[in-house]
């Protein structure tokens, strides 16, 4: 008999099962994802090295915990020190000075165009070739990996991905049932329709949340860019003509205003809501931790989010626990065609690579690589997903029975990641494209005098000027 089935037996609550089956698969009692199953990779005959790592985000200490393991496994031939994530401004200033403080860097999505447009990085090509055998490229999911291409070159290994995602409510927090979503039929106004009837019926403060605060002292937040793409592209509207490699500004567009106009309606409608301290705020108040807050506590219909956040919803300490699903974002409706829909939104695709340093020793970036490679393992991979709910690359961790009995929304995640959207790929981002863009919609969410149709043809000005800077 299966671990799960022994514990669903015992009628010990889902929440309490996926917490155990957690702590089974960390000390290896179930699955293969336990560090006393990893094998180790083949050490380099040489004398012993010690490589730097510069991570994402480790709230849980799970980068280190997988570099000291990875050490242990290879009796300290390679030593690998995770070193806890900085900012883009002074990642770009070290190796614009050709750095070797980190031999191996992680990198957001967004990052990657620049870093290797400007030849800071080894091409993993020959580590990695395209028709490897025992490491086969098909096998990772396609939408990421791409992300690390440039000129028919491999640049990076996408460890995992994040994509935006809608958690709605399933029952209120007397338990009552709340009629389903279907995220295959329903448009963004059939979701505001729901959400404010929710509200009504069931009491829920707010009806839709999402990150909508933005100032040029958080000019590195991503969420209000992610989601203002997202309804773009739910009225089918676009940015540019690509983002793989944008030639021509498309925002001045009937699409761009609708956009607009709903997520400033939301803004005071369904996206407001009472804290408990008994303050009205709106999305554009917003940050991740205010959506959070309000979420965990039981107190909103609708959120969008990202997978990461799976697991602070499962915690049996907050209201929603079991009362809750996950979804795609709602269907694209053709403006064109009235209200005809055309498949459904696609999400921004988020997530970090690993990469290595081009001004590194030659021992030291062949040392990293190996690092890479383990990190790309099921063994790895499985981990990543049980311990953190991060969306990982390899695609047959989806269909883990392991994985999919800690967090059962985790097969919902591939096609979502499968039909995502790209940023952007532009050499600095940030500063061509994601602060115009958020300034502009922040603007228009807290300026009533300030409308769509000035707001998109400033920005339309504003893009063309940054296609047309040489970087």
């Amino acid at each position: 008999m299966s671990v799960e089935n022994m514990l669903a037996q015992k009628a010990i609550p889902l929440s309490s099962r996926r917490a155990l089956l957690k702590r089974l698969l960390r000390v290896g009692m179930v699955g293969s994802a336990s560090f006393s199953t990893l094998t180790s990779c083949n050490s380099l005959k040489q004398s012993p090295i010690t490589i730097n790592w510069i991570t994402n985000v480790d709230h849980w200490n799970t980068f280190k915990n997988l570099a000291t393991s990875f050490s242990k496994i290879n009796q300290a031939a390679i030593t690998v020190n995770a070193i806890p994530r900085t900012d883009y401004d002074t990642l770009v200033g070290l190796f614009e000075k050709q750095d070797t403080t980190y031999d191996l860097v992680s990198l957001d999505v967004t990052w990657m165009r620049e870093f290797i447009t400007k030849n800071w990085l080894v091409s993993l090509d020959d580590y990695w070739p395209e028709n490897d055998a025992q490491l086969k490229r098909s096998d990772y999911l396609q939408t990421p990996l791409k992300i690390c291409c440039w000129n028919e070159q491999l640049w990076a290994a996408p460890l995992h991905t994040d994509v935006g995602i809608l958690y709605y409510r399933t029952r209120d927090r007397q338990n009552n049932p709340i009629p389903l979503y279907n995220a295959n039929e329903l448009t963004w106004e059939d979701l505001a329709r729901m959400a404010q009837q929710a509200q009504e019926s069931h009491g829920f403060s707010g009806g839709f949340l999402w990150e909508g605060y933005w100032s040029t002292s958080q000019r590195a937040k991503e969420g209000l860019m992610c989601l203002f793409l997202e309804i773009l592209d739910g009225f089918d509207g676009q940015l540019f003509d690509s983002a793989d490699n944008p030639q021509k500004v498309l925002i001045n567009s009937t699409q761009a205003i609708n956009a607009l106009e709903h997520m400033r309606k939301w803004n005071t409608t369904i996206s407001e809501y009472i804290t408990d301290k008994r303050q009205k705020k709106k999305a554009s108040d917003n940050n991740d931790s205010d959506c959070a807050k309000v979420w965990k506590n039981g107190e909103a219909v609708f959120m969008r989010n990202w997978p990461s956040f799976i697991t602070d919803s499962d915690n049996a300490k907050n209201a929603v626990a079991e009362k809750y699903d996950i979804a795609p974002l709602p269907q694209r409706v053709l403006t064109s065609a009235g209200q005809q829909s055309a498949g459904t939104t696609r999400s921004c695709l988020g997530g970090w690579q690993l990469a290595i340093n081009r001004y590194s020793p030659k021992s030291h970036q062949d040392a990293a690589w190996q690092f890479i490679k383990w990190m790309l393992s099921a063994e790895v991979q499985q981990y990543l997903a049980s311990n953190e709910s991060f969306a990982v690359t390899l695609e047959s961790v989806y269909n883990d029975p392991y994985i999919n009995a800690l967090n059962p929304h985790y097969k919902l995640l591939p096609q979502i990641i499968k039909n995502a959207q790209y940023r952007p790929l532009l050499p600095n981002y940030l500063q061509r494209v994601a602060i115009p863009v958020q300034r502009i919609v922040s603007r228009v969410l807290t300026d009533d005098g300030y409308t769509p149709q000035q707001a998109v043809q400033d920005l339309q000005l504003q893009l063309e000027k940054a296609l047309q800077k040489k970087v």
